[in-house]
């Protein structure tokens, strides 16, 4: 049976998958990435979950057209908990946004820690997942961007059992903004998002000029520029 070429993302969560007995694929879609796990060798049987009945019937319904009924079966139930404890060794995370992530891994602690690898590619509020994942010690193992359709965004390889993500005092949020495992990786992509930081900053303080702002805001943006200028620092001394 052939392969599909997925978009760019999901070509990136597939290379982040190693091969593995049992992977679930939560929060499954359109079913084509359960289908791309099998046919391409990462898993020999996947999990695939639905929150809904009517998207777990849909997925059901392509796994069956595909043939692969044997080797996907699609289950009904909320983020990992339709999973038993130890039951997959990799789970992925894909085409949700970051705070649906972190509510699905906070509501199911020993599911999380019994996964050998989690793979995650939220599709927006990933400094709050960054963050999350942070103050409760689980480590990025790896981090990329990908871009598709003029926007980047983060792929990243959660080990559960891992150390947490190294993170820089001086540079604030801004480590979870950018990402401390890119900035210590000299990522290509952090360019793009560091010129449009410099841009953005230096638009609002020269705003500021001749205008009564009240120091608190112009500390902080002054503070902000700062911290950038320093993240670019970092992130120029690692890149290749």
């Amino acid at each position: 049976m052939k392969t599909r070429r997925l978009g760019h993302r999901r070509e990136q969560v597939l290379a982040l998958v190693p091969c593995r007995r049992v992977v679930a694929d939560i929060g499954s879609g359109d079913g084509q990435l359960a289908v791309e796990l099998v046919l391409r060798r990462c898993a020999r049987r996947v999990i695939a979950t639905e929150k809904r009945e009517a998207p777990r019937m849909r997925v059901a319904s392509y796994v069956e057209a595909r043939g692969l009924g044997d080797r996907i079966e699609v289950r009904l139930g909320d983020g990992l908990l339709p999973l038993n404890v130890g039951e997959a060794e990799v789970a992925v995370l894909a085409g949700m946004g970051a705070l649906t992530m972190r509510d699905i891994l906070q509501q199911a602690p020993s599911h999380l820690a019994s996964l050998e690898l989690v793979v995650l590619q939220p599709l927006n509020d990933v400094s709050h997942l960054r963050r999350w994942l942070w103050e409760q010690e689980l480590g990025i193992a790896h981090e990329t961007l990908v871009e598709e359709k003029g926007r980047l965004y983060p792929v990243m390889l959660l080990r559960p059992d891992g150390p947490p993500s190294h993170i820089w005092e001086e540079l604030g949020d801004l480590n979870f903004e950018l990402g401390s495992y890119l900035i210590s990786s000299g990522h290509p992509g952090l360019e793009h998002v560091l010129s449009r930081l410099e841009r953005q900053c230096d638009a609002v303080l020269s705003d500021f000029k001749g205008k009564p702002v009240a120091s608190r805001l112009r500390r902080q943006w002054d503070e902000r520029q700062a911290r950038i200028k320093e993240a670019r620092r970092l992130w120029q001394k690692h890149v290749k």
